[in-house]
């Protein structure tokens, strides 16, 4: 960790962790609301990044900043009379309510908020009723882990018993897929298993064995229907499985994606196997140019694209320092300084081959800027360094 720990402490990543952990506490309004983008590449709060401020916010003592967020998320559900965790919300009418601004339906989102309040709620329980009774978080986690989204009954061709995203946000031809992908396996049952604990401590047993059940035969699945073997027999997670009507299909690619273990805390994975997977990304997506080694964020056996994200530099920094790859998280480390030209995180990286120059996009985007901003800081835990910086 040697090398790792030189670039953390180094001048440049000091002061550029400290102008992203300014501009994301500032930007907070008063209420709660936490728009994504400054730039106005993005309209609004997308709920979805209170997975990422509940993990840079635990670290940096700042609990009632998570509440608050968290709060004006599950206000926005109630003015709606919405049973489920919107895609993006305004700030409040003058009639103080919160408009939703796109209704899509992310069941991996809602699972980022449901874990964002677990982790609220496992320092101060009070604090997280406050912002969301429990009875709401379990009405979400309910709605998210059953039918259409996780099935239990795997008796027909077409259900795997994986979580179905109906809207998966991917990098791939940046657009919706309609997937079972590995990232909302992991947080889904990262959201399970943290959530039952408080079931079981309210005493509603009949609840925490529901989903009890569901979470252990999501992690059953998960080993089962995702494993993908190489052709140098090699065992690996699949990134997704796609609906084909009859039979889904293992999708023949790996991404980011693939790291979800690393930002959702989930433990149903299996460690040799996902250790494998992030060292066959990095061997089968490297970016090729004249400086620090940086993966692409997705890759199939026709190629990779030449970008990364704020967040998978991030995500890739734990998991090489996770699976024992210190060189890469070093050189994560260094590709970022010599890259990220702008005062903040960017969202996209982009690398242009012919004229060999890299392009940044939406400076300061929320979910990505706060996903490198935890990383990072995580980082130094991990490293013994301090994080209140």
């Amino acid at each position: 960790m040697k090398a790792v720990i030189e670039r953390l402490e180094s001048e440049w990543h000091r002061a550029a962790l400290a102008r992203n952990l300014e501009s994301i506490n500032g930007r907070q309004q008063a209420d709660g609301y936490f728009p994504e983008s400054l730039t106005g590449t993005y309209p609004g709060m997308f709920p979805r990044t209170m997975g990422a401020l509940a993990r840079l916010w635990s670290l940096t003592g700042d609990w009632d900043r998570l509440a608050l967020s968290l709060a004006y998320v599950f206000q926005s559900r109630r003015d709606n009379r919405f049973d489920r965790i919107p895609h993006i919300v305004d700030r409040k009418d003058d009639n103080g309510r919160i408009p939703i601004y796109s209704d899509v339906d992310q069941v991996d989102g809602a699972a980022h908020v449901l874990l964002a309040w677990a982790i609220l709620a496992e320092h101060d329980l009070e604090l997280a009723e406050s912002a969301a009774p429990f009875a709401q978080v379990a009405g979400v986690l309910d709605r998210s882990t059953d039918a259409p989204y996780l099935s239990t009954c795997t008796e027909w061709r077409i259900q795997p018993g994986l979580v179905l995203n109906t809207h998966f946000e991917h990098t791939r031809e940046w657009n919706y897929w309609h997937a079972y992908d590995f990232l909302s396996q992991c947080f889904v049952g990262a959201a399970l298993e943290r959530l039952i604990p408080f079931a079981e401590a309210r005493g509603e047993s009949g609840l925490a064995g529901k989903w009890r059940l569901r979470h252990d035969f999501l992690r059953g699945q998960v080993a089962k229907s995702m494993a993908r073997r190489l052709e140098d027999e090699r065992e690996i997670y699949a990134e997704m499985l796609l609906p084909t009507g009859r039979e889904p299909v293992l999708f023949d690619g790996v991404s980011w994606a693939n790291l979800a273990p690393v930002p959702s805390g989930w433990t149903g994975c299996e460690e040799a196997r996902f250790a494998e997977t992030v060292r066959y990304w990095h061997e089968a997506a490297e970016i090729r140019w004249d400086g620090p080694r940086i993966t692409a964020c997705d890759w199939t056996p026709e190629g990779h694209t030449n970008r990364t994200l704020g967040k998978v530099i991030g995500w890739d920094l734990l998991a090489s320092i996770r699976t024992g790859e210190v060189e890469i998280a070093a050189a994560s480390l260094d590709f970022l300084e010599q890259v990220n030209t702008s005062e903040l995180y960017a969202e996209i990286l982009n690398y242009d081959p012919q004229a060999k120059t890299w392009s940044l996009r939406d400076s300061g985007n929320g979910e990505q800027a706060v996903w490198l901003a935890w990383a990072i800081l995580e980082a130094r835990r991990l490293a013994g360094l301090e994080t209140v910086l």
